[in-house]
This record gives structure tokens, sequence and C-alpha cells, in this order.
């Protein structure tokens, strides 16, 4: 089976054993899970799951109570790759995490090291030599993304217009 980290629990919410997923992944994606898995394989059955502005709220068979939640708490979730399908222009976060960032100058910029979300667009949090850098994911500035190479090409004029 292909995993696919689709988010990580962050917090208990309440006292009847709901956790809060902070979420790798588009909602529409996993809407329709009725299970995720931990790394080691093991599965944890979802009795509900909702969200809530941009992130998620699930509930799990067996986990009753805030103790029992406390202790999924940094927990990675995951996703069976062959269940779902992820199209040529979308782009799952996990996969993008760990990429080289090539300006296409040529240039190694460093590698992307974390991806956030605020609303309008995904944030590629990039670090290298340069320090640690945030540019959106735009369509004029990522040229393209090469996962079997586990490279990221973008755009030298628009990054420098665009990083923070």
């Amino acid at each position: 089976m292909g995993k696919l980290l689709i988010g990580k629990i962050v917090k208990t919410q309440g006292l009847k054993g709901e956790v809060k997923i902070y979420p790798y992944a588009d909602y529409s994606f996993i809407q329709h899970t009725k299970h995720f898995y931990k790394q080691n394989g093991e599965e944890l059955q979802v009795t509900s799951l909702r969200q809530s502005q941009n992130m998620f709220y699930a509930k799990f068979v067996g986990i009753d109570s805030i103790e029992q939640a406390q202790k999924l708490v940094n927990l990675e979730l995951y996703l069976d790759r062959e269940e779902f399908e992820v199209k040529d222009d979308e782009f799952v976060v996990s996969d993008l995490i760990g990429l080289t960032v090539l300006l296409d100058s040529g240039e190694n910029y460093g590698e992307i090291v974390e991806i956030n979300n605020y609303g309008a667009t995904d944030i590629l949090v990039i670090s290298g030599k340069y320090g640690k850098w945030q540019v959106p994911f735009l369509a004029d500035l990522v040229q393209s993304v090469d996962s079997n190479n586990k490279i990221i090409v973008l755009n030298k004029k628009r990054f420098e217009e665009v990083k923070v």
C-alpha cells in the first residue's frame, strides 16, 4: 500500500474523544473517507469527520474520552494512495515537501520544508543557503514540478517579486 500523508492531529476537541486535524490536503480529497492509517499501517476507523474553516475534526472508533484522544496528538494520518485520484495539475502537500527548489536560471535555492494555507493559496516555505523564504504557489511562478526527480522549478523574475 502506498501511503499518502494527509494531515496531523494537533489537539483534542471536547471531552468525548474528538480530535482536531491540521490538513495537508483539501477537504474534498478526504470528506468521504471511512478510515485513516497510522504510519505503521494500523487503521483508525472514522465515525465522524467535519470541516470548520481550514481544520478537520474527527472521531474514531474506540476513542471515547479526552484521555484516549490525547494519546493521538501529534499523530500523522495517512490514506492509501490508491483510494483516490490526483489529477495531473494537482499536487498533494506531502509530495511537495522535500523537493529541491531550482530557479529557471539554474540556481539551487534550497528545499521546500513546509506548506501553509491561509485561504487564498498555498504558501511554500523554502529553506536553504539564503535563509528561509515564503512564496505563494502561483501558476506564473511555478514552471514545473518533477516529483520523480524531486525538483520544482520557479521563475526567477517572479520569485524575486513575491518572496517574503
